[in-house]
Formats: structure tokens, sequence, C-alpha cells
């Protein structure tokens, strides 16, 4: 009885047996004290750590040239005399040892860059290439902010262009997350020095100028930032532009659906939102009430697609005129954003582009763009339809508007659609799987 107990117990307590592989035994070796003949200084706290020479020599020519050249390392007890290493924490460090010993690592979002970093200072190429692989598949929308200003340490190319192209593809996105205000001023300079980015400068300056309010020391400096901005020439889009080839005519107001009845007054004013104006303008007649005309464009696709924003019609018949603006953009299942602008319409047809979040479309997802035009008197120009300049693409359009909203070749008002496909956001493989997901090599 005493024995069958002594076997249960002695079986449940066994431990699991160590890996008995080359690389099992050699991890065991990684900061192990034992016949260790190196040591190591690592980081700010100065965690010391242990090594092999003749392991390491192996790995990496800038150990090998560390131990056996004309470094003072080569000449000193290096266990009495730690070897500082300054620039890497202890637990980047440590994966750094590990993949030198028995080529095992664990990469993840939130020691890649370090682990980068580590690599080429000692020359280790395959671990690059790991590193590399991990960041450009595995950043996520909400984590390259981080990545990005973690990278100012470093300033390595790859990781900086990288999260660059995810940031200038959305940029708006980012303008509007929190830790775009604590990014250091280096990080935002970068951003805004782009000369292609997803956004129309009146939205960069606005989001440094929120950067600014937030770090009132970086002034001076970010003074300069938004100097630069205004004095950049040749700023581009990233995405591109499909064109609405359809037919243009003019609309009369007699077209248009009349707002709710305003009170008239010797100088009529009328309040959007937060905007106030005169409808009919210095030029125009005054025997006219406001009117309203709401466009709608609807767009599908065969395949995904990005989506980054409009560009208007704006013409008057006669006269100039203020026309408001209100723009509402939304895909199915997401609640709509919305912008407005005021602008003033004149006899030369010109075109408002309006830029917003990025909206990822793909089959059985709709973008629906609505523009409501609130403006004085006379016709406005706009498109019979919107046919693509390219309809091969795979995008469809379909324009309607609040009177006759299943009514298929409508008026439209959008000269062109910004769209991609196969953007930042969606050229690489996403790994979503939960925080601390790590790749093994």
């Amino acid at each position: 009885m005493d024995k069958a107990d002594n076997s249960t117990h002695s079986t449940a307590s066994t431990p699991s047996p160590p890996d008995s592989s080359l690389a099992g035994r050699l991890e065991r070796l990684v900061n192990n004290e034992q016949f260790a003949d190196v040591a190591f200084r690592v980081g700010e706290p100065g965690e010391v750590m242990f090594g092999h020479k003749a392991i390491l020599s192996e790995a990496s020519e800038v150990f090998r040239a560390q131990f056996t050249g004309m470094f003072k390392e080569s000449r000193e007890n290096v266990l009495e005399h730690e070897i500082p290493i300054l620039d890497i924490e202890p637990g980047s460090f440590k994966e750094l040892l590990r993949y030198m010993y028995c080529e095992r690592v664990n990469v993840t979002a939130d020691n890649a860059v370090d682990i980068l970093y580590g690599s080429q200072k000692y020359l280790l190429t395959k671990l690059s290439q790991i590193c590399e692989k991990f960041i450009q598949q595995n950043v996520t929308e909400d984590k390259v902010l981080r990545m990005f200003d973690s990278n100012r340490r470093y300033e390595l190319e790859g990781v900086n262009r990288i999260c660059l192209d995810i940031i200038c593809d959305d940029p708006i996105r980012f303008f509007a997350d929190e830790s775009f205000l604590t990014l250091a001023r280096p990080s935002v300079e970068l951003i805004a020095s782009r000369k292609a980015i997803n956004c129309q400068t009146h939205q960069l300056l606005s989001a440094i100028e929120q950067w600014l309010q937030v770090n009132e020391d970086e002034s001076e400096d970010g003074t300069k930032i938004v100097a630069m901005v205004r004095e950049q020439k040749g700023r581009t889009l990233i995405c591109k532009k499909m064109h609405n080839f359809a037919a243009g005519h003019y609309v009369t107001s007699n077209g248009f659906v009349q707002p709710a009845k305003l009170e008239r007054s010797v100088s009529p004013q009328i309040s959007f939102g937060t905007s106030v104006f005169s409808p009919f303008g210095a030029t125009a007649p005054t025997t006219s009430s406001p009117t309203q005309k709401t466009f709608i464009l609807k767009v599908d696709t065969d395949k995904p697609c990005a989506i980054y924003g409009v560009g208007i019609y704006i013409k008057s018949k006669q006269f100039e005129q203020t026309v408001t603006l209100d723009i509402s953009v939304d895909k199915t299942g997401v609640f709509p954003t919305t912008t407005k602008r005021t602008i003033t319409a004149k006899e030369d047809l010109c075109v408002e582009e309006v830029l917003f979040q990025k909206l990822t479309i793909k089959t059985g997802v709709t973008c629906t763009i609505k523009v409501q035009m609130h403006h004085g008197i006379t016709s406005l120009f706009c498109l019979k339809n919107f046919e693509p300049e390219h309809p091969a693409y795979g995008l469809r359009f379909t324009s309607s508007n609040a009177t006759e909203p299943f009514v298929v070749g409508t008026n439209c008002c959008v000269a062109y659609v910004l769209y991609n496909f196969g953007s930042a956001g969606e050229d690489r493989k996403m790994l979503t799987a939960a925080k601390g997901q790590s790749l093994f090599c």
C-alpha cells in the first residue's frame, strides 16, 4: 500500500524531461553563469548577464573582433570587468544571446525594434531579416505610432519606412489618436516632411497645432515645423483618382428641395451648425430663398478597396454665392463621419477636394457618400450620373438623391473619388493574434 502511494506521488511530481536536442542544450547556457567567461552590464539598470566567448565569437564577427583583436576586452578579465551594453535593454539583449546560442528568438511587437537594432549592431543578418519580416507583417494600426516613436532611439531606416507608409496612408485617423499628441518632436517632423500623404495641408497643420498645445515646451521647434509645412511645394496624395466622365449640366433651384421655412429679415442670415453666412453674397440678387440639395453616391467593389475622399464640383451659372457643404461618409455597419465646408461658388468651374478617414470596403460592403449643398440662388453645376473613368477596375457607383433614393442615374456633384486597391493597410498580411504574439524561429 505504501509502495503504491509512493509510486503515485512520484509520478505526479515528475518534471518534464529537459529538451535534449542540440538547440535545447545550448539554450540552457544562455545567461548561465556556470562556465561563463564573459560578463555584460546591460541597459540603464546595469543588469549583469553572462556569456561564453567561443559561442559568441562563432555567431558574431563583432564579438570575435572584440574578444580577439586590439580591443581591451581581449586583454582584460571580462568576468571581473563587465562589458557595458548601454544601448540595448536586458530583455532584448537576452533574446540576442538566445539567437546566437541556438537560433531561437522570441520577437514581439514590443521588442522587435530593439532586437532589429541589436541584430544590425552585431551583424546578425538572418535575425535582421526575421525582425524586418515580423514588423512588416505584424505592425497594426493601433501599435504603429508607438513603434514609430520608439525608433527615435535608433533611427532604423526600414522601421521608419514601414511605419510611415502606414501612417501616411491614413493620416487623418492617426491625427485623431491620443498617441499622436505624445509623439516626440522628431517623429512629428518626419511625418510633416513627407511629400506623399493622404491628407490636405490644413488637416496636417491642424494636427501639428494640436500637438503644440500639448507640447508647449516644443513651441520653438514646432513653429519651424509649421513653417516647413506651409512652404513645402509638391505635396501629393498617395491614393488615386477615379474621375467621373458623365456629361455636365446645370440644375435649377426649382429642382432643389426647400428646407424648413426661415424667418425673413432685411438681411437674411442662415446658420448651419456653427457657420453663419449671408446666402446671397455681394453680387447676387436678394429675391430668392436659400435652397438645399442632397446628392448621394454609393460605392461598391468586387475586391478590397480603400476610399479616402471625393472631389466636388462647385460652379454657379450666374453671380458669386456662398455654398455650405455638409458631407457624411459611412460604410455598412460603421457609424458615419461628417465634415462641413463653406466656400464661394463662382462662374469658373472648380473642384473642392475633401479627404476623410480611410474606409476599407469589400464585396458586400458599401461606402455611402452624402453631400448636402445649402446655397442661395441661381443654378449650380453638376453631372448627370457617375460614369467611372475605368469601369473595368471593379468599382461600381450609384448616384441618387434624397427625394428619389431608388432612381439610378440621378444628378451627381462628385467629380472624382479618391481610392486605392492594395493600400498600405491591405497590402500586408495582418496577423491579428492577441497581445504578446510571438514569432519563434
